[in-house]
C-alpha cells in the first residue's frame, strides 16, 4: 500500500507533542506501535505493507487491522483508495478535540446525571477549554460529583478559584492542581458553595493571624510550612492575638522567642483552660507570685540553717572559756583525790 503524507506546515515529519499529549494515553499499545512504524516507513520513503508490519511488530493480522481502524477513528490517518494519508501534526489536536467532544456528548447523554450537572459540565467545557475538554477532565468532574459529593455549583467554583490562582502565580500543571484542590476540599468537608465561602474566610483569618505573629516576632525569614501549620493550629484552638500579645510583649520572660517555645506556653494555656488575654495575664502573675514565695521560703530556710550553725559555735566556745574560780576548784578537787582520781574517804566532798 502506497504511503502519502499531507503537507505539513512545520516542514518536517516527526512524532510531535500534539500526538503525545492528545493520543499517547488514549491509543492502545498496538496502535501506538503501528503509528511509529508507519512514520518510520514514511521517513525512509518506503511503502507500507501490513504483513511486514505484523512481522516487525510481532502482532497478528487482526491486531494490525484493529490498530489501523483505531488510528483512522482517531483522525490520525485516513484511507484514500489504496493509500493511507497520515495527517499533519498541526491538525492532531483538532482531531483529538473532535474525538473528545464526541465522547463527552455521549457521556453527558447518560441518564445518571441531572440536567443541572450537565449544564455545569458544558459551561466548564466552553469557558475553560474552548469546547475541547478531554475525557480526563470529565472523569475528574465525575469524581467530584460522585465520590466527593460536590454540588454542581461547587464544581464550577472549584474551576474558577483554581484558574484565578494559577493566573496570579503563573504555575503550570492545571489538571494536577485542580485535582489536588478538590481532594483538599473533600478532606475538609467543603461540598457546598457555603462551605467554600466559610473556607475562604478561615483562610483569610489564618493569613492575618500568621502575619500578626510574624510582625510580633520580627522574623527576618518566612515561616517554614511546619511553623505555619503550628501557628494556624493555635488559631483553630482559640488562642487569640490578645493572648499571644501578653507573652510576646514580655521580652524579660523569654529572651529569644521561637515557635516551639511559644507552642510550649500555648499548650499550658490550653491545658489550664485559659481563653482570654486577662486569663493569661493572671496566669503569669500567679506564676510569678508563686516563684517569689518559693524564693523567699528558700531564703528563710537558708537563714535558719545559718543561725543554728552560729548557735552551735557559741555553745562550743562557752565550753572552753573557763574562768579563774573554775581552775581553783579543779586544784582543790585534785588535792583531795587519790592517784586514780577517786574521792578520799570514798565519798564526795
Amino acid at each position: 500500500m502506497k504511503l502519502l503524507k499531507e503537507r505539513d506546515n512545520n516542514g518536517f515529519f516527526t512524532v510531535s507533542n500534539a500526538f503525545v499529549d492528545s493520543f499517547l494515553g488514549v491509543l492502545s499499545g498496538n496502535a501506538v506501535k503501528l503509528f511509529l512504524y508507519i512514520k518510520k516507513c514514511l521517513n525512509e520513503g518506503n511503502e507500507f505493507y501490513p504483513s511486514d508490519a505484523c512481522s516487525s511488530l510481532r502482532i497478528t493480522g487482526d491486531e494490525c487491522g484493529s490498530a489501523l481502524e483505531e488510528l483512522e477513528l482517531g483522525g490520525i490517518l485516513v484511507t484514500d483508495g489504496d493509500s493511507l494519508i497520515l495527517k499533519a501534526d498541526s491538525t492532531l489536536r483538532d482531531a483529538a478535540a473532535d474525538r473528545d467532544n464526541a465522547g463527552l456528548k455521549r457521556k453527558l447523554s447518560d441518564n445518571g446525571w441531572s440536567n443541572e450537572f450537565k449544564e455545569v459540565v458544558t459551561s466548564i467545557n466552553d469557558e475553560f477549554f474552548a469546547g475541547r475538554m478531554s475525557p480526563k477532565w470529565y472523569d475528574l468532574i465525575k469524581k467530584c460529583a460522585g465520590e466527593y459529593g460536590f454540588s454542581p455549583e461547587t464544581i464550577y467554583i472549584l474551576f474558577v478559584s483554581c484558574k484565578n490562582i494559577r493566573e496570579k502565580t503563573g504555575g503550570t500543571g492545571f489538571y494536577n492542581y485542580v485535582a489536588k484542590v478538590a481532594e483538599n476540599w473533600y478532606a475538609e468537608k467543603v461540598v457546598t458553595p457555603e462551605d467554600v465561602d466559610a473556607r475562604e474566610k478561615r483562610a483569610v483569618a489564618a493569613r492575618e493571624y500568621v502575619g500578626f505573629v510574624m510582625k510580633k516576632l520580627n522574623f527576618k525569614r518566612p515561616f517554614t510550612a511546619q511553623e505555619q501549620s503550628v501557628i494556624e493550629g493555635w488559631l483553630r484552638s482559640g488562642v487569640t492575638e490578645e493572648m499571644l500579645t501578653v507573652l510576646l510583649d514580655d521580652t524579660n520572660r523569654v529572651k529569644a522567642f521561637t515557635i516551639s517555645r511559644i507552642d510550649s506556653e500555648v499548650n499550658k494555656w490550653l491545658a489550664g483552660g485559659l481563653r482570654t488575654g486577662d486569663d493569661v495575664t493572671k496566669y503569669y502573675e500567679a506564676l510569678r507570685a508563686e516563684r517569689t514565695a518559693e524564693r523567699r521560703s528558700g531564703q528563710k530556710e537558708a537563714q535558719s540553717g545559718a543561725d543554728r550553725k552560729n548557735d552551735n559555735r557559741g555553745h562550743f566556745k562557752g565550753e572552753r572559756d573557763y574562768d579563774e574560780d573554775f581552775f581553783k576548784w579543779l586544784e582543790s578537787r585534785d588535792a583531795k583525790s587519790g592517784t586514780d582520781g577517786a574521792p578520799i574517804g570514798g565519798k564526795n566532798d
